[in-house]
């Protein structure tokens, strides 16, 4: 709860690190690695890396749109865009209400405009 406090004061940094915190006694908090893949995507940080726990994250939960929505905003920030659609799309369609998920495939498809 701290990290998402944080993040939505705007204190991405230390939101980061508080989920980092929490890995170390508990390493198998997938909402802490989904927060901090979607973090590190956002603030630009080691895209590579973020992908890498978003995938991890994805495979050990399918089920879970907030873990697709995040490999998607990934996806997204490193220029695949039909990756980033595919998952967009498939979070979108198990929570049609989510704005967050809205918000990404809106930004999708500015970069698919911009880059045609």
């Amino acid at each position: 709860m701290k990290g998402y406090t944080l993040e939505k004061s705007g204190k991405i940094n230390d939101s980061i690190r508080t989920y980092s915190e929490v890995l170390k006694y508990d390493k198998t908090n997938l909402n802490s690695m989904n927060s901090t893949a979607y973090l590190m995507a956002q603030k630009n940080m080691n895209i590579e890396k973020a992908l890498e726990i978003a995938e991890y994250v994805y495979r050990r939960d399918r089920n879970n749109p907030s873990y697709r929505d995040t490999l998607g905003y990934i996806h997204l920030k490193s220029g695949n865009y039909e990756q980033a659609e595919k998952h967009l799309n498939a979070a979108f369609k198990e929570m049609p209400f989510n704005s967050e998920i809205a918000l990404h495939i809106e930004e999708l498809k500015k970069k698919k405009t911009s880059n045609s």
